[in-house]
C-alpha cells in the first residue's frame, strides 16, 4: 500500500492570511501550547507519523515544543519565519527568512531541515526565484505549489504528483533539478481540478471524496499531500470580526477537520514526507 502525507502547519490561530492582516499578533493570546498537545495526542492514537511545516517565530519561542514534537517520530520541516507570502519578499528578505527558520529549528532539534512549504502556498512563476534560495540553502523539497488556482494563490496545469520544478516555468518538470515538489491533493473532474488537500477544502469536502481522491492518486503509483493546522482542531479558537467571505473560509465546518483525519487514518497509510519521498 502507498504511504500518503497527512502534514501539519505548526502555526497559530492567527497567523492564516485573511485572519493575520486583522490581528496585532503581539496582542493576540497564543494558543500553540494548547493545539500542539491535541494534535500529538491525536497522531499518535491513530498511529501516524506526520511531517511538521514550523513556523520560525514558534520554533524560537517555544524550542521544548519541536523538541517533543521530533522525539515522537515526526519529522521537521520549515513553514517560514514571519508566515510572510512570498509574493510580500523580495529575494534578499526572503533569503534572510530561510536563514532565520534554518537556525531556530535547528537550535532546537540540532538538524537542518529539509522540506519547505511557503506560507499561503505562494509559490508562482512570479515568486519561483525562491527554489533558487531553498536550493542554495540546502533544501531537498518542496510543498508550496497549490495546483489549482484559487482566489489567493495556486499554480494553473502544475503536475498533480511530485515533480521537479523548472526554474523557468514551475507548472513544467525538469529532471536534473534538485528540489522535489509535492503539490497538495487535487483531482481533475470532468476536466474541472478539485482541490481537496487540507484548510478549508478539506473541511467542506465529504469525507467519501477525500477518501477517493486519495485513492484515485494512489491508483496512479503517486502519494497524496494532505494537511491540517492545529488549529482546526480547537473548539476554543477565536472567531473575530471579518468579511463574510473571509469569515467563511477561515471557520466554516472547523469542527469536520478532527473527523476527516480519523475518516482517512482508517483506510490509509500514512508517513512523513522524507520517508515517502527516501531523502
Amino acid at each position: 500500500m502507498i504511504r500518503n502525507a497527512l502534514t501539519v502547519d505548526l502555526e497559530d490561530w492567527f497567523h492564516p492570511e485573511y485572519i493575520a492582516s486583522e490581528v496585532n499578533p503581539e496582542h493576540a493570546i497564543p494558543m500553540i501550547e494548547q493545539s500542539y498537545e491535541k494534535t500529538l495526542n491525536l497522531l499518535n492514537e491513530l498511529q501516524i507519523r506526520s511531517t511538521f511545516f514550523v513556523n520560525g517565530q514558534i520554533a524560537e519561542r517555544y524550542p521544548y515544543i519541536i523538541r517533543e514534537i521530533e522525539k515522537q517520530g515526526h519529522e521537521i520541516a520549515s513553514h517560514g519565519y514571519t508566515h510572510t507570502p512570498l509574493w510580500r519578499m523580495s529575494p534578499e528578505t526572503f533569503a534572510k527568512e530561510v536563514s532565520k527558520s534554518n537556525t531556530a529549528i535547528k537550535k532546537a532539534i540540532s538538524k537542518h531541515p529539509i522540506g519547505f512549504r511557503a506560507p499561503s502556498f505562494s509559490l508562482s512563476n512570479k515568486t519561483s526565484w525562491a527554489l533558487k534560495i531553498l536550493k542554495k540553502a540546502g533544501y531537498l523539497y518542496d510543498s508550496s505549489v497549490f495546483p489549482v488556482r484559487t482566489p489567493l494563490y495556486g499554480v494553473k496545469g502544475a503536475p498533480l504528483r511530485p515533480y521537479r520544478p523548472s526554474l523557468v516555468n514551475i507548472a513544467e518538470e525538469q529532471e536534473d533539478e534538485q528540489i522535489i515538489e509535492f503539490p497538495p491533493l487535487a483531482i481533475s473532474f470532468l476536466g474541472i481540478r478539485v482541490p481537496t488537500p487540507g484548510g478549508f477544502y478539506f473541511r467542506i469536502t465529504p469525507a467519501s471524496l477525500v477518501r477517493h481522491a486519495i485513492a484515485k492518486v494512489n491508483r496512479h503509483g503517486y502519494p497524496a499531500m494532505l494537511y491540517f493546522h492545529p488549529w482546526e482542531l480547537m473548539e476554543e479558537t477565536p472567531r473575530i470580526r471579518l468579511s463574510l467571505f473571509r469569515r467563511f473560509v477561515s471557520y466554516v465546518k472547523l469542527s469536520r477537520t478532527e473527523k476527516q483525519i480519523r475518516s482517512i487514518a482508517r483506510v490509509f497509510r500514512f508517513a512523513p514526507v522524507r520517508e515517502i519521498l527516501e531523502l
